[in-house]
């Protein structure tokens, strides 16, 4: 990404040393130096104070220490401590190095830069305070060898809680490409933590590699931890990602407290790859970190939910953002996408005459048709004809699709799922509840089937809500048999339906209301293990607010939170630019499902649809950093999306990262049974960042395009030009 920063005339490493910061508020007078010299420093940052080289705090001499102000005087109590960045040739704040010390003060920040002499070159690191945010810190670090080659041979994360290990309540840390984050409570210091590194300053880092990755993924490696951790005594990983097995008890709302918290941590942060090898005169980022205290404690899940999302939202202001590009959706690339669906490769005829959509590029699967991938076109073409009715190849697609929908409405059952009806009594609870949501975006259109199918399955859905207690797994209706894990996602999908439900009938469906209340329990008993598959995560935020805005209970918009932070969680809020990354965007993308490595559009244009949903909803009850956030998601997102169809991914000269055109390595399990086609633009499900070395979950080829091109997720082109044509944002 530095190549793309340069190109518009913008010093990468002048923003990500914090010289460039725009749109913050008038700063705090609550951070300022109570002392400094060219020997250390005492600054006080709202609740906090920062202690270096002061000889009334033990430990001080070695490492930066942050303090809560309270107890900061006495040095038996507790706090957080930094090297800035850790290992045994590096420690660049150390007693024992040769140091310069020196301060620049701004409108917004104070500066301490070190500048170390070391035996194999210099040390250029940085500790920042932002006046705009008392209790946020970043620090920084670069490394110049002077020697012919510089081997670094540990990699210790660069925090310690201090003096000794704290009592630690981790809530949740990265796994997979997300955002290298960790989110935890601190018992002994009292403080609820956020530590962000933002990876799109290590790109230099990382190409010098050839090889490594800053994350992990996936149960082929035991969903371990990427490269920031919080190690906790006697847990093993995975501490704080889990689901949950059917069956089990319905998640119950607790209180927490702060004498609960007993698990123990000795040091949490960045961890560099090991044996890194650096070129004489090659001046690199090796750590970027951000750290983001409060003196407020969650007391439930949607207060600790809610906190994570504000406290992610302050520290996204200051991240580096990669610059806008100009894609033209409405009229260059969507022209494009529907010409490559209406390939009659991409369309199966069962032996009911009737035309469906294929869910992947020319899928030989034998005469099928899934109600997912009819809808997800169906829905935004007929918006997008709106505005553009020349389009005659369109209008067909259209027609086509609009025959299929009354094929999956089984008249027996009174309801519908993914399949063609008859409908099977044994399916994942999404199959039933997201071709749910699909159909009722096509009933608010005015399609009189989806009215009928709609208004036809909401017995069904009442039912089946009650019968599994409104937490969904893999199921059977008939016999009440659940298995594989919880999908509490759907549970949020569940909540919105029936509000959709309660609006239809103009506020008379009571039914429906209670039971989107009894489903709101099931949220409200969740923390971090909401999420199952990102596509519908987000929509129980918008679920929930709309609860809000009937009932008038503010408890439910406070509940909202909970997914919301859940989608956040595993958004990749950083640039990749080594390996695939130099040709590609990934700034602001999702993991598809919990810690998965690739970028599935499916998942990550609905994110970006609900999450646009939730904004609508419920700006006014969201801070000016939450706002910035939020809507950054559909500004950035669709520029990632643009690099997941092959026609722009060979252009930007990343074929070599693709499978072969054809059928030989596409389709992973099934193999063999659908293609992948270098000319079509429906994108890719699983398109990837890196070094692409990262083998796929059911594959072990991890080159793009081994699921295949995903048609059950191409209708994220069309959404981003609705966007476009709305002036929503600029692309």
């Amino acid at each position: 990404m530095n190549q793309i920063f340069k190109k518009i005339g913008i010093n990468l490493t002048l923003i990500i040393s914090g010289y460039i910061v725009m749109n913050q508020p008038i700063y705090s007078s609550s951070v300022e130096y109570l002392k400094r010299d060219n020997q250390g420093f005492i600054l006080r940052s709202g609740k906090f104070t920062v202690y270096y080289n002061q000889p009334e705090i033990e430990g001080s001499k070695n490492m930066i220490i942050i303090y809560t102000v309270e107890t900061a005087i006495d040095s038996k109590n507790n706090g957080i401590a930094t090297s800035i960045v850790n290992g045994t040739q590096l420690m660049p704040i150390h007693t024992t190095r040769d140091k310069k010390i020196s301060y620049r003060d701004t409108m917004t920040e104070f500066q301490i830069e070190f500048l170390t002499k070391t035996t194999w070159g210099t040390i250029e690191s940085r500790f920042i305070a932002y006046r705009t945010h008392p209790g946020l810190f970043r620090w920084f670090a670069y490394i110049v060898p002077e020697q012919q080659y510089l081997t670094i041979a540990d990699n210790p994360p660069e925090c310690a809680f201090y003096p000794n290990w704290h009592r630690i309540k981790k809530y949740c840390a990265q796994i997979g490409p997300a955002s290298g984050l960790i989110y935890f409570y601190d018992r002994d210091m009292d403080v609820t933590a956020l530590y962000f590194e933002d990876y799109t300053s290590l790109n230099d880092l990382y190409r010098l590699t050839g090889f490594e990755n800053p994350f992990n993924s996936g149960p082929d490696t035991g969903w371990s931890e990427g490269a920031v951790t919080l190690p906790i005594w006697g847990h093993p990983e995975p501490y704080s990602v889990y689901f949950t097995k059917a069956p089990a008890p319905v998640p119950k709302e607790k209180i927490y407290q702060k004498y609960e918290i007993r698990d123990t941590s000795g040091r949490f942060g960045y961890q560099r790859p090991v044996r890194l090898t650096v070129p004489r005169g090659k001046k690199i980022c090796i750590n970027d970190a951000y750290l983001y205290l409060t003196s407020e404690f969650g007391t439930n899940s949607a207060a600790v939910c809610k906190k994570f999302v504000e406290m992610l939202a302050v520290v996204y202001q200051y991240i580096p953002k990669p610059p806008m590009e100009t894609i033209d959706w409405a009229n260059d690339i969507v022209p494009k996408l529907i010409e490559s669906l209406n390939d009659p490769g991409n369309w199966s005829k069962p032996t009911n005459g009737v035309e469906y959509l294929t869910a992947y590029v020319k899928d030989r699967r034998g005469p099928y048709g899934e109600l997912i991938t009819q809808l997800e076109i169906l829905v935004p073409l007929l918006h997008y004809l709106k505005k553009h009715p020349e389009q005659k190849t369109a209008q067909q697609i259209v027609s086509k699709l609009e025959k299929t929908i009354p094929t999956f409405w089984d008249d027996k059952l009174k309801t519908f799922s993914d399949g063609i009806a008859p409908v099977s009594s044994t399916q994942s609870g999404w199959y039933y509840f997201f071709p749910g949501m699909q159909m009722s975006d096509l009933a608010k259109l005015g399609n009189p089937d989806a009215i009928r199918m709609f208004q036809g399955t909401r017995d069904f859905y009442l039912k089946v809500g009650k019968q599994f207690n409104y937490q969904f797994a893999f199921f059977n209706w008939e016999t009440g048999e659940e298995w594989h894990m919880y999908e509490y996602d759907v549970t949020g999908m569940f909540i919105n339906l029936m509000m959709d439900y309660y609006d239809m009938s103009h506020g008379k469906d009571t039914e429906c209301l209670e039971a989107a209340k009894k489903a709101a329990e099931v949220v409200a008993g969740l923390e971090f293990q909401y999420a199952y598959e990102l596509n519908y995560t987000a929509s129980g935020a918008v679920g929930l607010y709309r609860l809000y805005q009937v009932t008038g209970d503010e408890r439910y918009r406070d509940l909202a939170y909970i997914p919301l932070a859940n989608t956040l969680r595993w958004a990749s809020l950083w640039e990749c630019d080594y390996g695939v990354g130099e040709h590609i965007r990934t700034f602001w993308s999702f993991c598809p499902t919990p810690g998965n490595h690739c970028m599935a559009e499916c998942e990550n244009h609905h994110c970006r649809r609900y999450l646009k949903d939730f904004y609508r909803l419920a700006s006014q009850d969201l801070t000016p950093e939450v706002k910035q956030l939020l809507s950054d998601s559909w500004k950035y997102g669709p520029m990632q999306s643009y690099y997941t169809m092959p026609p722009i991914l060979i252009k930007s000269g990343a074929k070599w990262s693709l499978v072969k055109e054809g059928s030989e390595e596409t389709g992973g399990d099934s193999r063999g049974l659908w293609s992948i086609d270098y000319s079509s633009y429906v994108p890719l499900e699983d398109a990837h960042m890196g070094w692409c070395r990262e083998p796929n979950w059911n594959d072990k080829n991890p080159k793009n395009g081994t699921v295949g091109q995903e048609i059950y997720g191409a209708g994220g082109p069309i959404w981003y030009a609705l966007w476009q044509d709305e002036n929503l944002t600029k692309f």
